[in-house]
């Protein structure tokens, strides 16, 4: 209670990101938001090296876009 610099323990986005890599590239490349947002071509190819949090942020993009059926 009385220690100011509470830190939380880090989501294992690694882990994540490895065991549905290839689903979750399906999803981020199926957005509507995102192929507006972005050139596909260039995010088709940055998917393969790109990191671990970004691409967990574009997931999360995605999978919002489908459950609230999010359009732009």
């Amino acid at each position: 209670v009385w220690r100011k610099a509470k830190l939380g323990f880090n989501a294992p986005e690694s882990t994540w990101v490895g065991k549905h890599g290839i689903e979750m590239n399906e999803k981020i490349l199926d957005s509507t938001i995102l192929q507006e947002l972005s050139n596909v071509g260039k995010l088709k190819s940055a998917l393969k090296t790109m990191d671990v949090r970004l691409k967990w942020r574009l997931y999360n993009v995605a999978v919002w876009e489908r459950v609230y059926n999010v359009q732009i």
